[in-house]
């Protein structure tokens, strides 16, 4: 008895893909660069390219060749012919990029064989591919490492209802857990997308819609006492960083990012767009950030204002996504030399983003944090720099006995 072949069309988005027994090929609403053949466990998948004419020209002749020669002995021989027939419809102004191999993956019994670590990696190797930052790439792997941890070794096929129950359970007791838990959830999204899982039916309901903020909660700050133990413990490469924590907000990846041509010191000012939210943020600085600049600004091109001994960013992202974060390394060292209760280099930025917020509410620190503005008066008013200007002034006179006995 034939076997049911089941074709899977992915030209399309959205509603435009779909799946359907043998028939006529359409091409659905938009324009996808990849088709592929489903048959019981087995799943063949055909690059296209991305011009949309040639490609359905090249998925209609494919089509010809399944329904020709594998509607019943489907063969890896009529995946070889079907590429050879897409090899001669490249145009020679193709780019070569463009060229690879059509067939991208053959997997056979899938669904039994792949486990949560395999999706896991699978899904993280489509991410790195993605146009996307590095924090994210990493993050993703980070985040997903934890359900690797719990249950890595459960076959895909035997995550139900109750599995996912579980994995939740154990995910609300990990610290991020909001950011953990949309991960996993664009993880399982992917997995059904891709169909190496079939999620249960109304699965998402298993996972808390929102996070839950209390108010009553207490953010950790330094005090007036213990920033001056530590400005007193500090070389000057650190005193730096710790003047653009306090003065512009920064934190461990804006103090790696900044630019030459970011700062002004003959005006008095560094101006950019921070990378996390895309705001732009301008703020004056005091006369000890200027004087710790001056050393480092030597241009006004796109170079770092502060790298490593090494000559290396202080925060970046290795090969395989890993975070090296010098500036945070060497904060953990100088936090033992100054003997002052931990807290990491980013709550510095807290310690002020309070200050401000104390001196003229929270719409003048969410400016001094470069915070995505979502409310719609953002495409129909500018922000009063005015206003961040006489916080920071204000702020620098609650901090000045912390300057006034450094030389």
């Amino acid at each position: 008895m034939a076997s049911q072949v089941v074709k899977h069309c992915n030209i399309g988005r959205g509603k435009g893909k779909r799946k359907s027994d043998c028939g006529s090929f359409t091409v659905g609403k938009g324009y996808r660069k990849t088709i592929g053949l489903k048959r019981g466990n087995i799943l063949a998948r055909f690059w296209l390219g991305f011009d949309e004419r040639e490609a359905t020209i090249k998925a209609k002749l494919i089509e010809a060749i399944w329904l020709r020669s594998n509607a019943s002995h489907w063969s890896p021989e009529a995946l070889q012919e079907a590429e050879r027939v897409r090899r001669t419809l490249i145009t020679s102004n193709e780019p070569e990029a463009n060229q690879k191999p059509m067939i991208e993956s053959v997997v056979a019994d899938r669904s039994n064989q792949l486990t949560i670590a395999d999706g896991v990696e699978k899904y993280c190797n489509m991410v790195d591919m993605k146009d996307c930052s590095p924090s994210h790439k990493s993050s993703t792997r980070h985040r997903l490492k934890k359900i690797t941890r719990l249950k890595g070794s459960l076959p895909l096929a035997s995550l139900d209802t109750m599995e996912l129950s579980s994995i939740v359970s154990l995910l609300r007791s990990k610290t991020d857990t909001h950011n953990i838990i949309r991960t996993t959830k664009a993880f399982l999204r992917w997995l059904d997308d891709m169909e190496l899982w079939e999620a249960p039916r109304r699965f998402e309901r298993i996972f808390p819609l929102a996070r839950k903020v209390s108010s009553s909660v207490k953010i950790a700050t330094f005090t007036i006492e213990q920033l001056t133990q530590m400005y007193s413990a500090a070389d000057k490469r650190i005193r730096l960083w710790m003047l653009l924590s306090l003065n512009c907000g920064f934190a461990n990846m804006e103090v790696a990012t900044l630019k030459q041509s970011e700062v002004d010191l003959q005006c008095g000012y560094i101006e950019r767009v921070r990378g996390k939210t895309g705001v732009s943020g301008k703020w004056k600085l005091w006369s000890e950030t200027i004087e710790a600049l001056k050393p480092y600004c030597k241009g006004k091109d796109d170079t770092l204002v502060l790298t490593s001994e090494a000559g290396t960013p202080l925060v970046y992202y290795s090969e395989h996504y890993k975070r090296v974060d010098t500036l945070g390394q060497c904060w953990v060292r100088f936090m033992k030399r100054a003997k002052v209760p931990f807290l990491g280099f980013k709550f510095l930025r807290k310690t002020g983003a309070t200050m401000i917020r104390s001196i003229d509410g929270i719409e003048v620190s969410e400016t001094y944090l470069s915070h995505a503005d979502k409310g719609i008066a953002r495409f129909y008013s500018i922000p009063d720099a005015s206003r961040l200007n006489n916080a920071l002034e204000a702020m620098r006179e609650r901090l000045a006995s912390i300057f006034s006995n450094i030389k």
